[in-house]
């Protein structure tokens, strides 16, 4: 099952490593039993790659899905200014047919300890970074952060409950069951 699910998660390292190797959290991998359960599904430290793939899988599909039922929206947008001198940008903002656009930012982080405490932990970080720039531009920001098993924070549904209700009657169902099964 761990295989299988890091391979779907896409958090299986290559197998070009040398062992024995010291995981960047610390973890010393002697065997290729050590890689398959250490890093499956995914020590954050261990691969990189694995987590922007997520990521980015995560932000394409949801905004496939969203442009499918006639979401105007933008990936990564640079309209916000931000009171540090970084470089911030949140993974989207909805434009229509909201009444006030909806911006949030995507985080996949690896499951380790309580279920849906690191999803909640990174939902209020990217709140800290991004919701005084949104604010300021009169538009609402929602994190959306779930945690590489599937556990999300409550935010998630928060999203679409709230996108939900910019649609017709007759399409409000499905696009429950289709934001669900896309996530």
């Amino acid at each position: 099952f761990r295989v299988a699910m890091g391979i779907r998660l896409l958090t299986l390292p290559p197998n070009t490593i040398t062992l024995p190797h010291r995981c960047g959290c610390g973890h010393l991998l002697q065997s290729n039993k050590d890689v398959i359960i250490h890093s499956s599904p995914g020590c954050s430290s261990f691969s990189r790659f694995a987590d922007t793939t997520r990521h980015d899988c995560l932000k394409h599909t949801v905004a496939g899905m969203l442009r499918s039922y006639g979401f105007l929206l933008q990936l990564e947008p640079r309209l916000y200014s931000y009171d540090s001198t970084i470089s911030h940008r949140p993974d989207m903002t909805i434009l229509s047919p909201c009444a006030v656009p909806i911006t949030t930012d995507f985080v996949v982080c690896a499951q380790h300890g309580q279920p849906s405490a690191n999803a909640r932990q990174s939902a209020q970080r990217k709140i800290a970074q991004h919701s005084a720039a949104v604010r300021r531009s009169h538009h609402k920001f929602i994190p959306f952060a779930c945690e590489s098993l599937g556990t999300f924070d409550e935010d998630v549904f928060t999203f679409i409950a709230e996108l939900k209700q910019f649609l017709p009657h007759h399409l409000r169902y499905s696009f429950d069951t289709d934001a669900k099964r896309a996530i």
